[in-house]
């Protein structure tokens, strides 16, 4: 069977343990006494390796309670700690000394010294208001006055109090003992409350080891020098000591794993505050807008990412020098005083303005602004949206709209009053002056009906009509196209590349390739070489259109797929941005290179 013992049952054990010991040192004590009276044994050496290493101890446990005690900010250790600091020193002037006055009066001042700063724990902890103070004092006053105490104890032999007479103790060093036994028998009593109330092991081995240093001082009162009560007081003392130091032991080995612990949280917290900085500056550097700190009193930038940067065309060393002033382009710098000053007030606000690049270019930018606390100072956290775009999609959608219906309303009197004018013509005689007329009449209208095509075309959201597509062979039809023309004649396309076919719509590919074409053979002036180029990789199938010609101006590059703009005087400037909107609808890019060398390059990547 198998005996489970609760809280109150153990501690009723250990109550009667101490209280066995005690009464198991009495009454050895009292054996001692009756059984070798006589008996006696003098061993110097013996006795003072006792004391010199009771003394080490407790001047090494007094440091390590002083420790604790300024981490656990424990008023209760500082005063054992000065016990166990000022007996240890008291001691170990006592181990060196030889037996005689001085010899029982070291001793006697140790004793004091310990069972008084033990009794102290009944003492409630608010009377001391600054432990980190009286620690420091105490300590230096302590060690300075034991060992003083000590020095003239050994220098002063001659004028020392009487505290022996032959091998029996005079009734002042008894008394005296007898009183510092049972100031650290009410250190114990305060200690057994205390664990009574915690249920710790630590509080119960301080008084184990109260108790032992008291049982000492009271059996020193039947003791004389050398006698069995006198070595067994000592080996009281000895237990005390060693119960001393294994209640350091469990100290220190309970801040080792606390140390652990708090090593793990450590490590565990500042793995997460890296992980958490990671995930910031991410968020922060790869946002597809501009974030930035400023600081309201000098309206310089604190902290901002690369986008801020882009979106300007500045470097980051060049950005972080500017002002709002610097780059605002809708306010005046003292405008732009007070709006921050209102922002400052309000708390946030939310608006549209302009920015001026580093190239002098305007853009459309939405400001987010919050008002927030860094380090103990506001500042302002804005970001920074360019709307540029999306101003120029939306005012594209609603120029697309307008076109839309001006040619849906254009196209069908176009083709009535084309059909009248051929059947004018066939009424004119051939050779005529009229006919001639009637002819580019036609051909006027053709072209204003291909206006209206690239304009439905432009202003008509792409329909996709996915299918298997052979590009190699897609591009070598289209230029079957281009030569049947004949402006073209002179123009020579050549075709090379392999590739597996892509998903996409046929028809919409030849629009955009024959457009392509057609801007190569007329920026060669109708003369020389174009080469198609098919290459593929694990993810793009890639068409590249290269010609000859010399190439596009970098100030006119940047604005060759806006819809509207072109450089030919008949041109209507949607076939690069309707060819560009094909392909993303593809979810592929386009984009153009000029090489050094000269022409241009026209580069399609479409997805496999």
């Amino acid at each position: 069977m198998v005996f489970k013992m609760n809280a109150g049952g153990r501690r009723s054990v250990m109550y009667l343990l101490l209280a066995a010991f005690v009464i198991v040192s009495i009454a050895t004590s009292a054996a001692a006494e009756s059984l070798w009276k006589e008996w006696r044994l003098v061993n110097l050496p013996l006795h003072a390796a006792i004391e010199a290493l009771g003394g080490l101890s407790a001047v090494a446990i007094a440091v390590f309670l002083l420790q604790r005690q300024r981490e656990a900010h424990d008023a209760r250790r500082l005063r054992l700690a000065m016990g166990f600091l000022g007996m240890g020193i008291l001691d170990t002037f006592h181990a060196i000394t030889t037996p005689g006055n001085g010899f029982v009066l070291l001793h006697t001042a140790a004793s004091l010294a310990g069972g008084s700063c033990f009794a102290l724990v009944w003492l409630p902890d608010r009377w001391i208001r600054h432990p980190a103070i009286y620690k420091r004092w105490l300590s230096y006053g302590v060690v300075i006055g034991a060992i003083s105490f000590g020095a003239w104890t050994l220098a002063a032999r001659q004028s020392l109090p009487v505290m022996t007479q032959g091998a029996e103790f005079t009734a002042a060093s008894v008394a005296l003992n007898l009183l510092a036994g049972l100031l650290f028998l009410a250190g114990a009593a305060r200690l057994l409350i205390d664990f009574h109330r915690s249920r710790t092991f630590e509080a119960y081995l301080l008084a184990f080891i109260a108790t032992m240093f008291g049982l000492a001082g009271v059996l020193f009162t039947s003791s004389a020098l050398w006698d069995p009560t006198w070595w067994l007081w000592h080996l009281l003392r000895v237990t005390a000591y060693g119960g001393a130091l294994v209640f350091a032991f469990r100290e220190y080995y309970g801040t080792v794993a606390d140390l652990r612990v708090l090593s793990a949280e450590h490590e565990a917290a500042a793995a997460m505050l890296r992980n958490d900085e990671i995930r910031y500056r991410t968020l922060f550097e790869q946002s597809p807008d501009g974030i930035l700190l400023i600081d309201p009193r000098t309206a310089l930038p604190v902290e901002f990412n690369d986008t801020a940067c882009r979106q300007l065309g500045y470097r980051r060393d060049e950005f972080a020098r500017l002002r709002i002033s610097d780059y605002e382009a809708a306010e005046t710098a003292e405008a732009t005083k007070r709006h921050m000053d209102a922002i400052l007030d309000t708390g946030h606000d939310s608006f549209e303005t302009r920015h001026r690049t580093k190239q002098g270019d305007i853009k459309a930018v939405h400001v987010t602004v919050q008002k927030i606390e860094l380090s103990g100072q506001p500042v302002m956290h804005c970001i920074f949206r360019d709307v540029t775009q999306a101003h120029e999609q939306a005012a594209l959608a609603r120029i697309g709209e307008m076109a839309a219906v001006i040619a849906h309303e254009v196209k069908n009197p176009l083709a009535g009053v084309r059909g009248a004018i051929q059947v004018i013509g066939r009424r004119l005689s051939p050779e005529g002056q009229d006919a001639a007329i009637i002819d580019e009449i036609i051909t006027r209208i053709d072209a204003l009906d291909d206006l209206m095509k690239d304009l439905l075309l432009f202003a008509r959201p792409p329909q996709l009509s996915l299918a298997s597509v052979d590009v190699v062979a897609l591009a070598k039809d289209t230029s079957i196209l281009l030569s049947e023309d004949p402006t073209a004649r002179d123009v020579c396309v050549e075709v090379e590349g392999a590739a597996p076919a892509v998903m996409a719509d046929a028809k919409l590919l030849n629009i955009v390739l024959l457009n392509l074409l057609l801007n190569a053979a007329h920026a060669m002036q109708w003369q020389g070489t174009i080469r198609v180029s098919v290459t593929t990789d694990d993810l793009t199938c890639r068409i590249a259109v290269a010609d000859t010609g010399p190439g596009i101006p970098p100030g006119i590059r940047e604005r060759i797929f806006t819809p509207f703009f072109t450089t030919k005087p008949r041109g209507t400037g949607l076939g690069l941005s309707t060819a560009k909107r094909l392909i993303e609808a593809h979810h592929g890019r386009m984009n153009v290179a000029c090489p050094p060398a000269g022409g241009t390059i026209v580069a399609i990547e479409l997805p496999r």
